[in-house]
């Protein structure tokens, strides 16, 4: 394959002199070198064609890693794959793992190579412009990270027409209390993406917390959002994520009371707390409700681990987790090498909920148990929850 800063052979074509023949033939393959070496590149065993952009992808992206690889040494620099995704999956991710092994997934067609550089504690990941794609309209870019309390990794970004980076997102984790496994899925700003730049994530002094980046691309749909409170921004399967949190905004944590119609929603816990084998609700209600629904997210429990619910002393039921897909980012693999048995774990909150009806209620207080039921295996991680609440239907006045 010829790539552009290649030098040309002295002869590229005919070996032997064929008078003006030879001499046409010669300047013919002078001023076109690439299309004649995308020619020859298509394989003869091949039942397929490549696409031409494909292909033209492909020969920028071998000839930079010939020159990436000729002009640097530098070790903390690591290099992706010489590979793409099949070109018929024009949405197909690309992944970056930075723990605890460095690697960089298949290249989709509509990407560019991204950079591990352990020096600068930073990943820096290319953008192409929206305005030379076809069906892609928008990206978004999932973090699975170490959530230590310590503010997370931030985001800077780079449009082509800048010098230096500037600040994006600040950290992307909690101030205080240490989590476990968090992520979060942010939108690339319309005026970086259409003209291309970088997104640079950068975690200095903490890279090993960094797991996976995965950036997608997306489609823009016109929804109908039938509640007043919600800001949809990203819809990813069943997943929704607000404005303000695909805009790089910390989580808020739900306060206080709320009714809507017949609908009262109590909050239980306005912080976040560590379920260690078990936690309790206490509270007093006047009345009994028509029907509860009792609502949290979790953070850290094992996929094959489960949470049992028990109100006043009688057994409810198992708490119902939110469903994912198993090609989803958030999904990490952390099996041993030589284990035959996977252990995959989900980054990240997840929603939960019980519906309890009101055989289970009493007047006055109320104890409301939560019960960690682990596998076979121990629970390898700690366990949080936030916005617990009680989600109440009532027909008459209820105090609670």
């Amino acid at each position: 394959m010829l790539c552009r800063n290649s030098p040309l052979p002295p002869l590229f074509g005919l070996t032997v002199r064929l008078g003006s023949i030879s001499l046409l033939f010669y300047l013919f393959t002078s001023i076109f070198p690439i299309s004649l070496a995308s020619s020859l590149e298509r394989s003869p065993t091949s039942s397929q064609e490549l696409s031409p952009t494909l292909l033209t992808i492909s020969q920028k992206f071998l000839c930079d890693r010939q020159a990436s690889s000729q002009s640097s040494q530098d070790t903390n620099l690591i290099s992706p794959p010489l590979s793409t995704v099949e070109s018929n999956d024009p949405w197909a991710p690309l992944k970056i793992t930075v723990s605890p092994e460095p690697n960089i997934g298949p290249i989709p067609h509509w990407a560019l190579p991204p950079h591990i550089d352990k020096e600068s504690s930073s990943v820096e990941i290319p953008i192409p412009p929206l305005a030379e794609q076809t069906d892609i309209e928008n990206f978004a870019i999932t973090i699975n990270f170490m959530d230590m309390g310590d503010g997370g990794p931030l985001i800077e970004k780079q449009s082509k027409n800048e010098a230096f980076p500037t600040l994006l997102y600040s950290g992307l984790g909690i101030n205080g209390p240490a989590l476990g496994m968090n992520s979060r899925t942010i939108t690339i700003p319309n005026d970086l993406a259409m003209d291309g730049g970088k997104i640079i994530v950068r975690h200095v002094g903490r890279f090993e917390q960094l797991n996976s980046i995965t950036l997608r691309p997306g489609r823009t749909a016109m929804v109908s959002v039938l509640s007043e409170n919600n800001a949809p921004a990203i819809i990813d399967h069943s997943t929704i994520i607000e404005q303000d949190l695909a805009e790089g905004a910390l989580p808020i944590l739900k306060k206080g009371d709320a009714t809507h119609g017949r609908v009262t929603t109590a909050s239980l816990s306005p912080s976040i707390e560590e379920l260690d084998g078990s936690i309790e609700f206490t509270f007093d209600i006047s009345s009994k409700p028509a029907a509860t629904l009792f609502k949290t997210d979790i953070l850290g429990l094992d996929l094959e681990a489960h949470i049992d619910v028990e109100l006043n002393g009688k057994s409810v039921g198992p708490l119902n987790i939110s469903l994912f897909e198993l090609d989803a980012p958030e999904l990490l693999d952390e099996t041993k090498k030589n284990d035959s048995s996977p252990q995959l774990q989900i980054a990240g909150w997840r929603s939960a909920y019980i519906y309890i009806s009101q055989d289970y209620w009493r007047e006055k207080e109320n104890h409301l148990l939560l019960i960690v039921k682990p596998s076979g295996n121990a629970q390898t991680s700690k366990i949080h929850l936030k916005n617990s609440s009680l989600e109440i239907l009532h027909t008459a006045s209820l105090k609670l």
